[in-house]
């Protein structure tokens, strides 16, 4: 079990690299954070990536967009993955809410992420429509039924 819960923890780290994914700990868990345009999904899912990290997220995308839809033209999919920084496995069974807010106007857009899972790694995520582009700064809360569990932000300029 030792082994396989460290190739676990190896493939998450190199399939999300830092220069695709933000990633900050938090209370003993690591929190990985990242955004992607439809429009990067739609050109991914016809071209085969060299960059496992986009690769991987792609994959959580496609499986989103067959959960509730495939977004739309505009739209950002947004995806949280959990795993324990001590013992580096990936956590699942919470509810994670992130809040979009532009740093430039006042457009704020609340989602509760869906769970997923693709390739066996639990996950979180769900398309966004935001009309503006510019600097955001995207509040991550995790909780576990009522009690909240950890709170972060990452800041993404969106194009």
């Amino acid at each position: 079990k030792m082994i396989k819960l460290l190739l676990s923890m190896v493939v998450v780290v190199l399939l999300l690299a830092p220069a695709f994914a933000q990633d900050k700990v938090v209370k003993g868990t690591s929190v990985t954070f990242s955004v992607i345009s439809w429009e990067d999904i739609q050109k991914g899912l016809k071209d085969k990536l060299a960059d496992h990290s986009l690769d991987f997220h792609l994959k959580f995308a496609k499986a989103m967009s067959e959960m509730h839809g495939a977004g739309s033209k505009g739209d950002q999919h947004v995806m949280v993955l959990l795993t324990d920084a001590t013992f580096g496995y990936q956590i699942g069974g919470v509810e994670v809410q992130v809040t979009a807010i532009a740093q430039k106007g006042t457009e704020r857009v609340t989602r509760q992420l869906k769970s997923m899972s693709v390739e066996g790694l639990p996950g979180y995520g769900e398309y966004f429509n935001l009309t503006s582009s510019g600097p955001f700064v995207f509040k991550v809360k995790i909780s576990q039924g009522k009690s909240k569990i950890h709170e972060t932000e990452f800041k993404k300029t969106i194009q």
